[in-house]
């Protein structure tokens, strides 16, 4: 990410953390956790969470921001389709 302002990201989880069974509510959701650059980050709050700012201008080379994502245990799950909504905003300025 290059920037001559500064910015920041910020995300948010529509299912706080858990990824649900496409059209079946009472189905346990599967847990996952998320890193943005190695750093756990917890998204447990619908309104969402900084996950990384810069004040100022980047070098040239930019910010490189990693994001993984790990799956919680699926012993005793039910096959189907799981998913969550995540929503990433950048905005610029310092």
């Amino acid at each position: 990410m290059r920037s001559n302002a500064g910015y920041r990201v910020s995300m948010k989880l529509e299912n706080r953390g858990k990824m649900v069974p496409s059209g079946e509510p009472r189905v346990t959701p599967v847990r996952y956790t998320m890193e943005v650059n190695g750093s756990e980050v917890r998204l447990n709050r619908r309104r969402g969470r900084t996950v990384a700012q810069h004040r100022g201008t980047t070098d040239d080379e930019g910010d490189r921001l990693e994001v993984r994502f790990i799956i919680g245990s699926l012993a005793g799950g039910k096959t189907g389709n799981y998913g969550d909504n995540i929503t990433i905003t950048v905005k610029s300025g310092d």
